[in-house]
């Protein structure tokens, strides 16, 4: 259990940065692969008020998206003496139902939940202010939530992602959208004669199975310095 997670991250991470997050994080899942272990990392809510509950926790969209699950604990909007804790995402199997409880004292030690049972809640009504669910929310963000899951676990190719964001009703010019936020890069490689495109986070590098003789030569040393050099122009600009 880390508490608050914020607290224990160097002073070179970003905390509002996704790809600096995922940096920071990225020693932690070696440990769980190691000592095949559950962490449990604990964040607090922003000031923000309405949009999805997902987006509520403090610093970068990453903290979850790095995670199988993440839960809120949150007021009963009707009885504010109990707490509910809700999902707000689950990659591990089917969605769970909201859960009602009383924080028992326990003298000097900590209190003890007295589970009451699933409730209606959901996350986004838990954090709204009347219980209600929040407007809809933007394409862009549904896409920046399925392009953070399908690629958590590694790369994949975009024959791979385009059938599961069609299934989702996710527009070509959504995700795309969504790629530039996440920064996600594209790498393409030819192996065995065919040409294959692979998305992948910043942090990622392309799996072992793919031959380092198909992987083609990295530009950006000699690209980024003509940009700098060169910037695009503005709408600002007399051309």
């Amino acid at each position: 259990m880390i508490n608050p997670i914020t607290a224990f991250l160097g002073p070179g991470i970003q905390i509002n940065s996704e790809h600096s997050v995922r940096r920071g994080l990225f020693p932690l899942l070696q440990l769980t692969a190691k000592y095949e272990c559950v962490i449990k990392l604990v964040r607090h809510l922003n000031k923000r008020e309405g949009g999805r509950s997902l987006y509520r926790g403090g610093g970068s969209i990453g903290f979850s998206g790095l995670c199988r699950s993440a839960w809120l604990l949150a007021p009963d909007p009707e009885q504010p003496e109990r707490r509910v804790l809700a999902e707000l995402k689950n990659n591990l199997g089917l969605p769970q139902p909201s859960l009602a409880f009383f924080p028992v004292a326990q003298g000097d030690a900590p209190a003890i939940p007295n589970w009451l049972g699933p409730v209606a809640w959901t996350a986004d009504q838990l954090l709204s202010r009347k219980g209600i669910a929040p407007p809809l929310v933007r394409p862009c963000d549904l896409a920046r939530d399925f392009l953070t899951d399908a690629l958590l676990d590694g790369p994949r190719t975009v024959r791979e992602l385009w059938p599961l964001a069609e299934a989702q009703g996710l527009s070509e010019r959504t995700l795309q959208r969504a790629k530039q936020k996440l920064e996600i890069r594209t790498v393409r490689v030819r192996v065995d004669g065919r040409d294959i495109c692979y998305w992948l986070l910043p942090h990622q590098e392309l799996p072992d199975s793919v031959p380092a003789a198909a992987v083609p030569p990295d530009l950006e040393p000699w690209l980024a310095p003509l940009r700098e050099k060169y910037p695009p122009p503005t709408p600002l600009d007399d051309l």
